[in-house]
C-alpha cells in the first residue's frame, strides 16, 4: 500500500506546472511504499512518485510533494541500499503524515511455482536480520507490515510470521496448495489475495473462478477476518477477461454475507 494525499482532480496544465515546480523522481528497485487511504474520482489523475535514496533531502522533497494541493499524489516506492536510511525516512514520514499511514508494503519475490529461490540458511544469514529491522521499524510507528511475494514460499512463511509480518500479499493460491496452505496458516497472519492470476483467472472458466473464491474464504479466512481480497488489475497483460474479475468479486461478496 502506498502513501497518498487526496485532493480534487487537477487539470492537465496544473499537473504539468506541479511537475515543473517539484521535479520528478525515477524508480530503480522497489523496496517499500507507505499507505494512506485514497479516495479518487473515476478518472485517476494521481501523480506517482518513487524515492530512490532515502536521505534527508529526498524524504523532504517527497514530503513536500505529498503536501501539495495541486492534485492527488501517491508515493509508490522507496528504496535505499542501507536499511537505516529507510527506517529514518519512515520516522520522518511518521512525524509528518503518521495519522494517515496504515502500513508499509515491502515488495519482494522469493520463489518460483516449485519453491524458494534460496535455501533457509542463506535467507537466515543475509535477509532475515534486515527484515527484522524493517518490520520492527514499521510496527514501532503503529503501522502494519505488509509483504508481497510470488512463488511457492510455504517454507518461508513461518519465519516471516516470526519476524513480525502482519499481512502477506499472495497472488497465486494454487501454487501454494490452497487448502493445505490455509490449514497451516489461517488465523496466524492476514492474507491479501486474489483468485490465482497465473492459472485460474486467465483460463476464464467462471465456475472455476467462483469455486476458488469460495475456497479462499473457507480456508484462508476466519470468522474474525484475516482475509483481504483485491484486484490485481492489468487484465490485458494477464490475458484475463474483465468479466471474470467481476465474477470473482461477486462471489467474494456472496461469501462475505454467508460466512
Amino acid at each position: 500500500m502506498n502513501p497518498t494525499n487526496t485532493h480534487s482532480a487537477a487539470s492537465v496544465n496544473n499537473r504539468r506546472d506541479f511537475l515543473r515546480k517539484t521535479g520528478s523522481l525515477a524508480a530503480g528497485a522497489t523496496l517499500a511504499g507507505a499507505s494512506i487511504p485514497a479516495v479518487h474520482a473515476a478518472e485517476d489523475n494521481t501523480i506517482r512518485l518513487a524515492l530512490v535514496g532515502c536521505g534527508g533531502r529526498g524524504t523532504g522533497a517527497v514530503g513536500n510533494a505529498l503536501s501539495t494541493t495541486g492534485g492527488p499524489v501517491k508515493l509508490v516506492a522507496m528504496a535505499d541500499l542501507f536499511e537505516n536510511r529507510l527506517t529514518s525516512s519512515f520516522k520522518r514520514l511518521k512525524k509528518r503524515f503518521g495519522d494517515r499511514i496504515d502500513g508499509i508494503f515491502l515488495t519482494d519475490d522469493w520463489g518460483t511455482q516449485q519453491g524458494t529461490f534460496v535455501g533457509r540458511d542463506v535467507f537466515e544469514r543475509f535477509f532475515a536480520p534486515r527484515y527484522a529491522k524493517l518490520f520492527d521499524a514499521v510496527k514501532h510507528h503503529g503501522w502494519h507490515a505488509i509483504l508481497h511475494s510470488c512463488g511457492r514460499i510455504n517454507d518461508f512463511v513461518p519465519r516471516f510470521i516470526e519476524l513480525g509480518v502482519d499481512v502477506l500479499n499472495m497472488q497465486q493460491p494454487r501454487a501454494y496448495g490452497l487448502v493445505e496452505f490455509g490449514r497451516r496458516f489461517s488465523g496466524r497472519v492476514c492474507f491479501l489475495t486474489t483468485v490465482d492470476i497465473q492459472s485460474t483467472l486467465p483460463r476464464g472458466v467462471e465456475e472455476e473462478i467462483r469455486e476458488e473464491a469460495r475456497l479462499l474464504v473457507e480456508n484462508w479466512g476466519t470468522p474474525q477476518g484475516g482475509l483481504i481480497v483485491f484486484n490485481y488489475g492489468m487484465e490485458e497483460s494477464l490475458g484475463v477477461d474483465p468479466r471474470m474479475t467481476v465474477a470473482m468479486f461477486d462471489e467474494f461478496v456472496k461469501m462475505a454475507f454467508a460466512y
